[in-house]
């Protein structure tokens, strides 16, 4: 089968400090997995994401429990960069098809073996990318923020790292009301302020950032709930 498909969830406990992730991955030859062209809809073996009338349905069974949310959008959907053309680099031919649903809202559960956690009011957002290539030879990798926001707006933002030039910024400012505006090198900066270093891996990862909104004159400071969270 040419189609492959794969999948990773990951479950931070902020209350308790741990951190849970799992992965699955499976061709669409008898049934393993599948998904529409049409709409939302797509599944490896029993873990499954659809779109129901206006309700995304996220349903996925681990080997240590049972996750289930449901969730609705309270914004219009919002295309990236150039109508949803957004750029990964200032060469023209590395980009992605980018949308994002950025204040959904719903609620769901997750029965482990030990515990039932109950979401009430859960509060999320969706990305959509569709790359035509990878990344240029010279980027090492990225940094990329979803923000919600209090008083009901949001920010999507994020940097692609060069080993030999500056950084690539794009990002998205949306309005309370849903009105998006694009983001770009002048209009804001992220700057790491902590690392932690992994025991396991030895890998430097940061842990604490500062967004300088330059355009809205706004400044942020984002921390990692805890440290630990290495895949």
């Amino acid at each position: 089968s040419p189609h492959l498909y794969t999948a990773h969830f990951a479950f931070t406990n902020g209350t308790d400090g741990t951190f849970q992730h799992h992965e699955a991955m499976g061709r669409s030859s008898y049934g393993i997995a599948g998904g529409s062209a049409e709409k939302m809809d797509v599944f490896i073996r029993d873990w499954s994401l659809k779109m129901i009338d206006d309700d995304i349905v996220i349903d996925i069974q681990t080997n240590q429990g049972q996750f289930k949310l449901t969730l609705s959008s309270q914004k219009p959907i919002v295309f990236h960069g150039d109508n949803g053309y957004s750029k990964k680099s200032d060469i023209n031919d590395r980009f992605s098809y980018y949308y994002s649903f950025t204040r959904l809202t719903g609620s769901g559960q997750y029965k482990t073996n030990q515990t039932l956690y109950k979401f009430k009011s859960a509060s999320a957002w969706m990305d959509r990318e569709i790359f035509n290539s990878l990344l240029d030879k010279e980027q090492i990798g990225w940094d990329w923020f979803a923000i919600q926001l209090d008083n009901g707006s949001e920010i999507m933002a994020f940097q692609v790292r060069s080993d030999s030039k500056s950084p690539y910024y794009s990002g998205t400012y949306v309005s309370e009301t849903g009105q998006s505006e694009s983001l770009n090198k002048d209009d804001f900066k992220l700057s790491p302020l902590e690392y932690w270093t992994s025991p396991k891996s030895n890998a430097k990862y940061p842990i604490k950032w500062r967004l300088n909104l330059i355009k809205k004159n706004q400044s942020y400071i984002i921390t990692a709930r805890f440290n630990e969270q290495e895949l």
